[in-house]
């Protein structure tokens, strides 16, 4: 028998005898990291083999390679682990095509690496990467894909949410043109239309925000936007800022008309998601100071359950109480949960009609702070930062009211700066 049909006929044999040293659940910490290194070295070592008797971009070397790689993750040598995952990948692209499906759980793999060292660029490359696989093979199957773009997108987003104040705000413009991709080439359910709509508001709102920010400049809005091929007739810094603005305003305003129309369609039975609709319209107004048409979006749809009996409990959900909307919430989405580590002040709150925070009393500071001189810089710049938020006011009747000590955690994103996540 030659040497490679016997190493092949012996891998099975050496899988289960390397299995029969993995770790055990009631090993230590200590002793499941010795028994992973063991392991790994084992695959190293029959990796080497099997490339020197197959070749490198033999099939025989993937299970190995994707093996290495999981045990280094487990170790925290992710860089190794990307190494080892991209080889496997290379294997697959070899043997199966540019576009092979089996490559998919291993770029996921190699994600969750990337993740981990927060490398931004080469997350970007291989999000567009698994996007364009998925594309490949699932382009008539929007179950498939439409989670994906979601992912992708809502990966944008979060990378735009929290960076530095002023960092860039390309990120939001390669979101929304991901929606605007994923709108025009998937045939989407009602569930899956309103939700990529929903997104593409959502990133419109933030843009429309962003651009009247004075973080940034007008030159690096328009290089955000040229990179997604989106121009401006104008160079004049007041001009780029209003063309861009009134674009991104204007385009949010659509994408929730688009969806109320939807569920208008389908009342009484969807008056709670049409009202949310229109709520969420009216955030948006509301969060771009277009107050007037936001209280009149707020009694629209205070209205709509008042008309189709829907019922006090989902007028209670939706105004029974003020709520922050700096970022407005998509419609059955929570809030994104503080690290156990984060930097948070509690505060007490009035919130009027306006929706603009005031007599703001920091009662609580957080487990990150510990009394110290620089918890005063802290809650001063938290004070500064809670004024500026908006919330959607209590309404009872159809009125806008006034409440008093409400509640919020206040989460800082960074210490060095105010933050605007907040609970």
């Amino acid at each position: 028998m030659n040497p490679a049909m016997r190493l092949r006929r012996c891998l099975p044999g050496f899988f289960l005898l390397l299995f029969a040293g993995q770790i055990h659940a009631d090993t230590t910490p200590h002793e499941a990291d010795a028994t992973a290194r063991q392991t790994l070295s084992r695959y190293q070592k029959l990796q080497v083999q099997t490339a020197a008797v197959h070749g490198v971009y033999d099939v025989a070397n993937l299970e190995l390679l994707i093996r290495i790689g999981q045990l280094q993750q487990s170790l925290g040598q992710h860089p190794d682990a990307i190494t080892a995952f991209s080889q496997a990948i290379q294997i697959i692209k070899v043997n199966n095509g540019l576009y092979a499906r089996q490559q998919l759980p291993v770029v996921e793999r190699l994600l969750d690496s990337l993740h981990v060292l927060n490398d931004e660029q080469a997350l970007r490359r291989y999000y567009a990467y698994l996007l364009w696989v998925y594309k490949r093979h699932y382009a008539d199957d929007n179950a498939s894909v439409l989670p994906i773009i979601k992912r992708v997108g809502q990966w944008y987003y979060e990378l735009y949410d929290f960076s530095p104040p002023g960092s860039d705000l390309e990120p939001l413009v390669a979101a929304d043109s991901l929606y605007d991709e994923a709108l025009a080439f998937t045939e989407a359910g009602l569930d899956d239309r309103v939700m990529l709509l929903y997104r593409r508001a959502l990133v419109n709102y933030r843009l429309a925000e962003a651009v009247m920010d004075h973080t940034f400049s007008h030159r690096e809005i328009r290089a955000a936007m040229l990179a997604h091929k989106r121009s401006s007739p104008y160079v004049h810094e007041i001009a780029v800022r209003q063309y861009f603005f009134d674009q991104s305003f204007f385009k949010a305003r659509r994408a929730i008309e688009q969806i109320i129309a939807l569920y208008e369609r389908r009342l009484p039975d969807s008056a709670v998601a049409y009202a949310e609709a229109l709520v969420f319209l009216a955030d948006g107004h509301h969060l771009l100071r277009r107050t007037w048409n936001a209280d009149k979006y707020y009694r629209q749809a205070y209205a709509v359950l008042l008309e189709n009996q829907a019922g006090d409990e989902a007028i209670r959900q939706i105004f029974g109480k003020p709520v922050p909307i700096d970022p407005p919430l998509l419609p059955g989405e929570a809030r994104q949960q503080p690290a156990r580590t984060a930097t948070y002040v509690d505060a007490l709150l009035d919130v009027p009609v306006s929706g603009w925070p005031t007599n703001i009393r920091i009662v609580q500071p957080g487990p990150a702070t510990n009394g110290s001189d620089s918890d005063d810089l802290l809650h001063a710049r938290a004070r500064q930062a809670i004024a500026a938020l908006r919330y959607r006011p209590r309404y009872v009747k159809s009125e806008a009211v006034a409440t008093s000590d409400v509640k919020l955690r206040f989460v800082f994103k960074q210490t060095t700066a105010p933050g605007r996540l907040h609970f």
